[in-house]
């Protein structure tokens, strides 16, 4: 215990142990006292006299697993709570604070107030190079004044809280448990006026004064401390990390090293497969979402009617959902799919090469959110998403001997060199841009992460030298200004400049997309970093929702869902709006199985979120959702109000196109010819048996549904190899029915029996 406390001491960090009352959330008396040794202590606040104590042990890699424990020695707390107590003497506002999916760089940024959806104009102080500015989140002080971070576990996507040290070039972890029988934990960051030191707080259950709301970081709190009796015990467990840190992205590394140490076991039960989520979807679109007068799939069902149901380029949908439904739908799909790409390079393309933004019933509007003001305005990461997958269909099309429209290629040509005009002008591609002048409006964020990887593709299908040119130049760009910093913001239109999941996924789709063009394997180091910010965002565990809740009731496992951003606080079924192949494209490119897991927590995990004819999932409302509708909220926020932890709204979302994009972009199986390998991601089970000459896999469907399985066979040689754009479409699709098992031989590599 002595040599912990002195390695804690060393790194000007002091512990105690605290317990408190409170009247409501208002704090009412508390007794703290400082460890130094082992023993225990007494604690008396109000109407309870505790003991307390901390153990601490070794972990690997000089952690430190620690646990406190309190008991109610006498007496009674009708109100209170138990918390670990770490003060830092050596503190700095230049500090880096971070807690996954809620805080990045302490989110110490310029702060507006604003309605939702928040938008800024000229007034507020933009242009190319405005500072980062956000909504009213929670936040530590830029300025001068009381600086406080309190947040419930439910709000981070792993509980954890961290700090980069650039003074001392050293890094700090935290990671705790979720809940205790008592409720759910929260963590305080406070930091002193002079910002010389700061108090990390690790309390259970978590009682803030003030809680969060959409953009408001004060708003009031119904938290309540848990009733203590005499007996009554309570074991905050918890992991401490110190580490040598020169910069952010070794942070990054060493949570992602540990970002599962506090979690039980979690896990991701069968429910159903690719293959019959992608079919509910697919009848939905053709039955709900069809624009019959201008010819385009659509990004809301025709009963929702509203300006961004009919379409939106990118980010929620529209001209992403087509590729999804060109790689496995029916016929009807297929040529809708294709009619999509006619009005993406017809009707909805602009003059100087852009896709409009917004198209509501034959009218055009702009990203402004007042579509009055200035009809051009564009978010850029809009059709930086078109860029990328208007470039896989066609490469589809290629791949599978069809013809491809030259209206397709000429169009893709003007909207790719459309990003090549703003990187020379400006060196960066903006977050809002007029997309009649080409001008950006507002800027300095990661929003066109997703640009270097659709020039890229665009360079695949065109050959046009200048496209790859801007495509390395902007990635380099934005791995050095964001990646390398930890702040990876601006993608989604209504968060203003706040740090998202969506700017870090697409992040990696770009530098994965550049490694198999190029081949060069810098962009698999860049893929790493960012990966393992996007691990800051997927939940790495199984949340505790209410028991009467919605997703209580039906069992819900929020492993590998996805947190939004820092002002929408609520995870989602999957990545938006993309399938997370990325991730299984870089295990192959660094053997790291890691990002093995990652892509197929999200993968198996979202079709349990999906509303179906046999098991309807009910909205807040008490409406059912239809057949094929998926809603984005995995509420373990307390944001919306407690009663809607573990509850939906009555929509249908952009995550039904990150389900069909799992059906489409990602196997199945993947089985290794050379090892015998079968990697399983689907919600089948495989079994291999070793018959001399061949393999046999035996692929089980335990759930109630008949899967197609796509199955995708390599030896475990071929991962030096990056895969092509389209490498599922030449799967083989294994019919599997509901309840059955079937038997394939499968050809034996001898040649390559590596060890994966």
């Amino acid at each position: 215990m002595n040599e912990f406390m002195n390695q804690l001491g060393n790194a000007g960090i002091s512990v105690s142990l605290k317990v408190s009352s409170f009247r409501g959330c208002e704090p009412a008396g508390e007794a703290k006292k400082e460890i130094r040794q082992n023993g225990s202590l007494m604690l008396a606040a109000d109407q309870a006299s505790w003991r307390c104590s901390l153990a601490m042990t070794a972990a690997v890699n000089g952690d430190i697993d620690a646990e406190a424990t309190f008991v109610v020695e006498s007496g009674s707390e009708p109100c209170g709570n138990a918390a670990v107590v770490l003060d830092f003497q050596d503190w700095s506002a230049d500090n880096d604070v971070f807690m996954p999916a809620a805080v990045y760089q302490g989110n110490r940024f310029r702060t507006v107030a604003a309605k939702y959806p928040p938008f800024l104009h000229e007034e507020d102080g933009i242009g190319p190079d405005m500072p980062v500015t956000i909504t009213d989140v929670p936040h530590l002080n830029p300025g001068e004044g009381f600086s406080q971070i309190h947040l419930r576990s439910g709000d981070m996507a792993t509980p954890c809280a961290g700090v980069f040290m650039p003074v001392r070039s050293s890094g700090f972890l935290l990671l705790f448990e979720s809940a205790t029988p008592f409720g759910y934990t929260g963590v305080k960051l406070t930091e002193a006026p002079d910002r010389l030191s700061a108090r990390l707080e690790l309390e259970a259950p978590a009682v803030r004064r003030k809680k969060y709301t959409m953009m408001r970081s004060g708003s009031p709190s119904d938290d309540r401390g848990a009733a203590f009796r005499q007996g009554d015990r309570i074991c905050l467990r918890f992991r401490l990390v110190l580490f040598e840190c020169p910069d952010v992205s070794t942070l990054f590394k060493a949570f992602f090293d540990r970002r599962k140490l506090m979690a039980a076991a979690a896990r991701s039960p069968h429910s159903v497969p690719f293959s019959a989520a992608y079919r509910i979807i697919e009848q939905k679109y053709n039955h709900t979402q069809w624009n019959r007068e201008y010819g385009y799939y659509m990004d809301g069902p025709e009963s929702e009617d509203t300006i961004y149901s009919d379409w939106q380029a990118g980010w929620c949908g529209g001209g992403m959902n087509s590729l999804a439904l060109l790689y496995d739908g029916l016929p009807l799909s297929q040529e809708r799919a294709d009619r999509t790409m006619d009005a993406i390079f017809g009707i909805l393309q602009t003059p100087k090469g852009y896709i409009q933004p917004v198209f509501w019933q034959g009218k055009p509007l702009g990203d402004d959110f007042c579509h009055t003001e200035r009809s051009t305005v564009l978010l850029i990461r809009k059709d930086a998403d078109v860029l990328v997958f208007a470039s896989r269909h066609i490469l589809l099309k290629q791949r599978r001997n069809q013809e491809v429209s030259g209206t397709w290629l000429s169009g893709l040509r003007a909207l790719a060199a459309a990003f090549v005009r703003l990187w020379k002008r400006y060196g960066q591609f903006g977050q809002f841009i007029d997309a009649d002048t080409d001008e950006i409006l507002q800027g300095g964020t990661a929003c066109g992460s997703m640009a270097p990887g659709g020039l890229a593709l665009a360079w695949q299908v065109l050959k046009d030298d200048e496209f790859l040119q801007t495509a390395e130049s902007s990635a380099r760009y934005y791995h050095e200004r964001y990646v390398q910093t930890g702040l990876l913001n601006g993608g989604p239109g209504e968060i203003l400049q706040n740090s998202d999941s969506e700017s870090a996924s697409n992040m990696l789709e770009s530098f994965i997309i550049l490694y198999e063009t190029t081949g060069n394997r810098a962009y698999v180091s860049m893929a790493e970093e960012a990966a393992r910010i996007c691990a800051s965002w997927q939940v790495s565990y199984d949340f505790i929702f209410p028991a009467d809740s919605a997703f209580g009731k039906l069992g819900i496992h929020t492993l590998g869902s996805i947190y939004a951003n820092v002002q929408n606080k609520h995870s989602a079924p999957g990545f938006c709006t993309l399938s997370g192949a990325s991730l299984l494209r870089l295990f192959r490119a660094t053997g790291d199985r890691r990002y093995l897991e990652m892509c197929r927590e999200t993968a198996h995990g979202i079709t349990q979120y999906l509303s179906r004819a046999d098991r309807p999932i009910p909205a807040w409302d008490g409406r059912m959702l239809p057949a094929g509708w998926m809603c984005e909220r995995v509420n373990m926020s307390d944001w919306e109000g407690k009663e809607h932890v573990g509850g939906v709204f009555y929509g249908s979302c952009w995550c039904e196109i990150s389900c069909m994009l799992t059906y489409a972009e990602i196997p199945g199986v993947l089985f290794l010819s050379d090892t015998g390998e079968a990697i399983t991601i689907d919600h089948i089970d495989a079994a291999v048996a070793d018959a001399g000459d061949t393999w046999r896999l035996t692929l089980s469907n335990p759930t109630s549904f008949d899967a197609e399985v796509k199955l995708l066979v390599e030896p475990r040689l071929l991962f030096a190899v990056p895969w092509d754009p389209c490498v599922t479409d030449s799967c083989q699709v294994v019919r599997v029915p509901a309840k059955a098992a079937v038997d394939l031989p499968l050809p034996k590599d001898k040649d390559h029996a590596t060890p994966i």
